[in-house]
């Protein structure tokens, strides 16, 4: 996994609240890029781009999970299930974690 998290002071902002975005690498499959608000994700086929310098507020630094974060617990998990779940919209999706927690994803 990868993930683009906020730094201010020279250090990371620590959990959810620096979490910007994230990306889930499979064998074989493009990066997929996870971005959201609240409860809701949406999930794209982007690669990660480059960390970058947002002056008197901080930086985004985009690099590997800290395994210690909020993100720590997953990597390294792999995917147990993805389907749609909203006939409307194909876009919608289901996903199990290693885990079996599920989350709704669009």
């Amino acid at each position: 996994m990868t993930e683009a998290r906020h730094w201010y002071d020279e250090r990371p902002v620590a959990g959810n609240c620096g979490l910007l975005q994230f990306w889930l690498h499979f064998e074989g499959m493009p990066a997929i890029m996870a971005h959201g608000c609240g409860d809701l994700l949406k999930l794209t086929d982007e690669e990660p781009y480059s960390s970058y310098d947002m002056q008197e507020h901080g930086r985004t630094v985009v690099g590997p999970v800290q395994p210690t974060d909020v993100l720590g617990e997953v990597v390294g998990q792999g995917l147990l299930h993805l389907s749609p779940i909203g006939a409307a919209d194909p876009s919608l999706r289901r996903v199990a974690s290693g885990n079996g927690a599920n989350a709704s994803i669009f």
